[in-house]
């Protein structure tokens, strides 16, 4: 009988892989978009701000995830995969965003009394210009996982949620953040030809239980 086949999960792998610039995988689009977003001020208020899009992107099911790296004030580096939305003609910044925690609390419960542990900090950033305001929803995991069944990746950010519970298996979030978690170590997936058009969405789409503001 054949042994069970895992698929290791590796955060310097998985990092190095999107911005290797010699991947043939990370494309280079010749014109830069604008995308809008919140940020939160020194009064804690949300305010519109714009910035340029990275020009090096990726393509799963013929979107365009636009992808962006940087090391924060205390030298934690995080990783983005940006989906240009249109709303309401005004391209908005949805990202999936990675980056690791060392000593991250677990909210789930563990043999041992100390719940800090290396997590990999992960959620969709939903900008919401109808409430001027941006939300997210969470699922950081254990920085130590097999790759083989996203779904059942147990969110440490959550008591008992695991990944599907976040984010359906039947959604497109599902399929994005299966491809990108899977993609640096199985190959490609899920490709396909690019679409000449943005995303977009209607307005009434934005309310959910399950988003949280930060």
């Amino acid at each position: 009988m054949s042994s069970k086949k895992y698929i290791n999960f590796d955060i310097n792998k998985f990092l190095s892989y999107y911005k290797d610039t010699t991947n043939p995988d990370i494309q280079i689009d010749p014109t830069q978009l604008v995308t809008h977003f919140y940020i939160k001020n020194s009064k804690n208020k949300y305010i519109e701000v714009s910035n340029p899009l990275s020009q090096r992107f990726i393509t799963i099911n013929g979107e365009k995830l636009y992808i962006t790296n940087y090391i924060d004030k205390y030298k934690v580096e995080h990783i983005l995969f940006t989906i240009p939305t249109e709303i309401n003609g005004i391209l908005w910044d949805f990202h999936y965003h990675f980056g690791l925690k060392k000593n991250y609390i677990s909210q789930r419960s563990t043999r041992t009394s100390d719940n800090r542990i290396g997590a990999i900090f992960f959620h969709k950033t939903i900008q919401d210009p109808i409430n001027k305001e941006r939300t997210s929803i969470d699922c950081h995991f254990h920085r130590k996982i097999d790759l083989t069944n996203v779904s059942r990746i147990k969110c440490v950010s959550h008591p008992t949620n695991r990944m599907s519970d976040e984010f359906p298996i039947t959604s497109e979030d599902y399929m994005y953040i299966e491809e990108i978690l899977r993609r640096p170590f199985i190959g490609i997936k899920r490709g396909g030809r690019i679409r000449k058009s943005v995303k977009k969405r209607k307005s009434r789409n934005f309310t959910s239980k399950n988003k949280r503001r930060h």
